[in-house]
């Protein structure tokens, strides 16, 4: 009976935001991740839902920041939510979910940690190709490695997609946020991305590539994009590693 009762009132006067049931994001994931800021987009399950990212230093998100608003609309965004968050301490493991009428779905509750500032010791991954919607345990080995982040080296997908169809596209990249595994490593380690030539169209695609546009606009929709200072501009980021030997 002590039991019981510690529990609820725990519930009761407990620090947790409001939690959602039932669940309203279909996938979420994390990048862009500098010293201070980071990206967050979700696609949610439900069209015209006004949503923001909490943030949190906890994993039970008590004392969150808060993002500006963003709606999910499908008509002009899939129902991709997107979310700037800044301010941030670096080298910081945070936490976040989405808030979705007044509460957080915590069913898709992640993590990202901001970058550090100076120089200094970290452990990232990196892979690609693997099979369209692969839900493989090496997905969890990766997360279990607890890697600053992750870099996907293209071909997230083998679609083969030889048409300008953007719903191909999407749905391509929505196949493998639905696979369990490769869906929680995304959603727990911020994800640097370069696209190859799957993504892009069938193998070997260059500009050629009949749905380019397609491919371009499903990029711009789903991916955590780190933008140039000034647009419009190329931008070239370059990472210096040290390796122990």
């Amino acid at each position: 009976m002590r039991k019981i009762l510690a529990l609820a009132i725990f519930f009761i006067f407990g620090q947790f935001p409001q939690t959602a049931f039932p669940q309203d994001v279909q996938f979420v994931w994390s990048g862009a991740v500098t010293t201070q800021s980071a990206k967050v987009k979700a696609k949610l399950i439900a069209d015209s839902t006004e949503a923001r990212l909490a943030v949190s230093d906890s994993p039970d998100l008590s004392s969150p920041a808060y993002s500006s608003w963003d709606t999910s609309i499908t008509t002009e965004n899939n129902r991709i939510v997107s979310f700037d968050i800044s301010g941030l301490l670096s080298n910081t493991q945070y936490y976040y979910g989405i808030e979705v009428g007044g509460a957080v779905d915590t069913l898709f509750v992640g993590r990202f940690h901001t970058f550090p500032a100076g120089i200094s010791s970290f452990t990232f991954a990196f892979g690609s190709c693997a099979q369209t919607g692969s839900n493989h345990a090496v997905f969890l080995t990766i997360e279990s490695l607890n890697p600053l982040f992750f870099i996907h080296l293209g071909d997230m997908h083998y679609q083969n997609i030889a048409v300008n169809d953007v719903n191909l596209f999407r749905q391509a990249f929505e196949t493998v946020h639905g696979a369990a595994n490769q869906s929680r490593l995304y959603r727990n380690v911020a994800i640097a991305y370069m696209w190859d030539d799957h993504d892009y169209g069938p193998n070997n695609s260059d500009s050629t590539a009949p749905g380019k546009m397609a491919a371009r606009l499903t990029y711009q929709n789903t991916f955590l994009i780190i933008r140039c200072p000034q647009e419009p501009a190329m931008c070239r980021f370059i990472m210096l590693l040290r390796l122990a030997g």
